[in-house]
């Protein structure tokens, strides 16, 4: 019985190495394609602050470091729709009240311009979910945020805690 388990387990561990690397592959891929085409990407990203004032980050399976909940805007979506969903399918945080918008920020990404709509959730109820984008998520004390917290994880967050002008740059 323990060996069919461990088959089991090797089996599932595979599946979800060979979902990342294909995950990973194809959004090489699509950033080339975006970049000859000259086409541009707008995405969110959400801060979220529990009772304690800890933050909540994740960390991808197919790129490195520590970030904010977040992702790309689907055809047809609003920023906001877009900032709700990505927050509940990668951290299981939903919430009912609207979302406060931080600001929109400019960031290029391997030659492709790529705009950032920073929202920030004020309340809400957090779900047990698992995506298969997410190696982990975390809350974390901002004076202590784990190696890996990405440079514009940091500053948004500084800019934010301690009220100093953001930067149009992400």
């Amino acid at each position: 019985m323990a060996h069919r388990t461990n088959l089991k387990t090797i089996g599932v561990a595979m599946a979800k190495h060979r979902l990342n690397f294909i995950l990973h592959f194809l959004t090489k891929v699509q950033r080339r394609l975006q970049k000859w085409l000259g086409a541009s990407t707008a995405g969110v990203r959400t801060l979220v602050l529990n009772e304690k004032g800890e933050v909540l980050l994740v960390r991808h399976t197919y790129s490195p470091g520590w970030h904010f909940p977040g992702g790309g805007i689907k055809p047809g979506e609003s920023p906001e729709k877009a900032a709700r969903r990505e927050a509940y399918e990668e951290t299981g945080i939903e919430t009912q009240d609207a979302l406060s918008l931080i600001g929109v920020y400019y960031h290029q990404v391997r030659g492709v311009d790529d705009y950032v709509m920073f929202y920030i959730i004020h309340s809400f109820v957090q779900h047990d979910v698992h995506s298969p984008e997410i190696a982990e998520h975390r809350w974390s004390d901002p004076a202590q945020l784990p190696p890996g917290t990405t440079r514009a994880t940091r500053s948004r967050l500084s800019e934010y805690l301690e009220g100093f002008a953001s930067s149009d740059q992400w």
